[in-house]
This record gives structure tokens, C-alpha cells and sequence, in this order.
């Protein structure tokens, strides 16, 4: 789960500002519109890198042809989410090693990435001030996230009073975990024991988020945390007015004292959030000039910032 709130919130932020720019294609906007659950998808995806170029190539040359069955609707708004994650990442992972680094200082004991070894602290706390001021925690009406979501068990859940906690939350593991497991191809293909359980073991992913970590900071955040990762970073202002706008889109909200052209540049030197919002709208507009074939490839790629680095490793070289 780690960031997955976070990634979730600037998709949905960014796609409500590009419905609303009059610089984003019409396609963009319907796919949006129509496809939204799968657009959030795409922005959980990694390694966007490699592949969203390509994929936004494929979906512009078929789209006037394109036919309801052909999923190409489809997959155009998973691309476009997977851009946006890329914007969270582009943004908020130098940041997390500035205001952590003994948590990134030895990478080479984490494999080379650390993240997916341990969740650092400030990844943390910055998807729960999201989970409070993007989504109310949870309660925000059309929230994707649920009020149970950074809860440690179930006994908070209304039903937890007509079954038995403890064995149910077992239960349920299990058998989320065969859905997922039979959603993989190879559970069908493979038809000798050694070479399923090879591909099983190649395809499996260490769950290495802490849920009660999560819990904690939620009901008992520490205060020099908050200070650290969030006041002194200054990561999230309401009153930036790309954020207001963004809020205001969230809910329906009329929005006549908010231009987004104005919002937009003013975002450049506020908040973090605002920040990175700013940055994948842009990443979104790029991609729309793209479509619509106003500027090639390698100008699509210098606007995404592809084959620059993410960040620089402690003592290491860009990745």
C-alpha cells in the first residue's frame, strides 16, 4: 500500500484538472470519463518509463478507427495514469531521501531499493495527511479509499460484532490470496510442480508494508514526524489555489474565483502536493499534444522528463 493513497489522490487531481483544461484532448477527457476506476489502475503501475510512450503511440494511430470491444478506450486511460504515477515518483522520491536518509543511507543491505524492503517513515505520514485532506478518511463521499483501510484488524467494522474477528480476518486472507493467485496465467499453463512453483517464486512480490504502522500514524502521529515530514516540508497547504481547485473539482463545487492557468503557475513555488499536481498535468497535457500530434516523440519525451533520474542513491549513481 505504500504511497498507493498518494498516487491515488494526484491521479484523481490531475485527471479533474485536465477535464477541465481546454489544452487536453477531447479523447483524454472521454476516457476519463468513462474509464475512470481503470485509470486509477494504470497509476499504481510501475516502470511507466518503458512503456506509457509506446502505448500512447499505439492507442493515437488506432484511435479513429478504434470500436467499442476493442478495449482501446481501455487502455488509453490506463496509460494515462501510469503517467501520473510517474509524476508522484518524480517528485516525492527525492524528497523522501532528503528528509530521511538514515533510512536510504545503506541501500546495498535493502538490494538496492529500500523502499521495498522496509516502508520509510515519511512515505508513511505522507499518504496519511493525503488520506485526511484529500479523502476525510475515507468518508469523503465518492471516496476511493475505505474508513477501514489503515485500520490494523476488523473490529472497527460495523459487523464486527456479529462474527468472530480473528478467524474471519484469516479466512478472508486466504482467499484473497487464491483470487490473486488465479488471476495468473501460469496457475493454468504450467503443468509440472517444479516449474509452477519456479514461476511462482519469480513472480512473487514481498507484502512489505506494515498496516499497523499505518494505523498508528493515524490515531497516534508522532509529533516530531509531523514536523519533520510535513510542516517543515511544507507538503500539503489548502489554501494553495491549484489544491482549492482541485477540492473543489472533487466536489462539485463551483470554482469561478479559481483559473487554472494562474493556478497552475502560482503551484510552481508552493506547496509540495501542489507541486507535484502542477507537474503531472503537464505530463498529462504533453501527452495530449502528443495524441493529437503537435510535437513528436523526442520532444513527448523531454516533456516527461524520460531518461532523467528519479533520484540519486546516497554514495550511488541515478536511477
Amino acid at each position: 500500500m505504500s504511497e498507493y493513497i498518494t498516487h491515488t489522490a494526484v491521479f484523481e487531481d490531475c485527471a479533474r484538472l485536465a477535464i477541465l483544461s481546454p489544452a487536453v484532448c477531447a479523447p483524454f477527457k472521454t476516457v476519463f470519463k468513462k474509464h475512470w476506476e481503470i485509470a486509477s489502475l494504470g497509476t499504481l503501475t510501475r516502470s511507466g518509463d518503458k512503456y506509457t510512450v509506446q502505448l500512447l503511440e499505439y492507442c493515437r494511430d488506432r484511435w479513429p478507427t478504434h470500436r467499442p470491444g476493442d478495449f482501446l478506450e481501455e487502455k488509453l486511460a490506463y496509460t494515462l495514469g501510469w503517467r501520473c504515477h510517474n509524476a508522484a515518483d518524480r517528485h516525492f522520491k527525492p524528497i523522501y531521501r532528503e528528509l530521511e536518509p538514515e533510512h536510504y543511507a545503506n541501500e546495498a543491505a535493502h538490494r538496492g531499493d529500500p523502499d521495498e524492503r522496509d516502508v520509510s517513515d515519511v512515505r508513511i505520514y505522507h499518504d496519511v495527511i493525503v488520506y485526511t485532506e484529500v479523502y476525510d478518511r475515507g468518508r469523503r463521499a465518492g471516496s476511493p479509499v475505505s474508513p477501514y483501510l489503515v485500520q490494523d484488524n476488523l473490529s472497527g467494522h460495523p459487523a464486527a460484532t456479529a462474527v468472530a474477528v480473528t478467524p474471519i480476518e484469516t479466512a478472508m486472507g486466504a482467499v484473497i490470496q487464491r483470487t490473486l493467485l488465479n488471476l495468473q496465467s501460469f496457475t493454468t499453463k504450467e503443468t509440472g510442480s517444479d516449474a509452477w512453483v519456479k514461476r511462482f517464486e519469480t513472480r512473487l512480490q514481498d507484502y512489505y508494508v506494515d498496516i499497523h504502522r499505518y494505523a498508528r500514524a493515524v490515531d497516534d502521529p508522532q509529533s516530531e514526524l509531523l514536523r519533520r515530514f510535513i510542516l517543515a516540508n511544507n507538503f500539503y497547504d489548502r489554501r494553495d489555489p491549484i489544491i482549492r481547485l482541485a477540492r473543489a473539482l472533487q466536489a462539485d463545487a463551483t470554482h469561478s474565483d479559481l483559473d487554472l492557468e494562474t493556478a497552475l503557475a502560482q503551484a510552481e513555488k508552493q506547496s509540495q502536493y501542489a507541486q507535484t499536481l502542477r507537474q503531472g498535468y503537464f505530463y498529462l497535457e504533453a501527452s495530449s499534444k502528443f495524441f493529437e500530434r503537435k510535437i513528436d516523440e523526442e520532444e513527448l519525451r523531454h516533456r516527461l522528463d524520460l531518461g532523467t533520474a528519479h533520484y540519486k542513491p546516497l554514495g550511488g549513481t541515478a536511477q
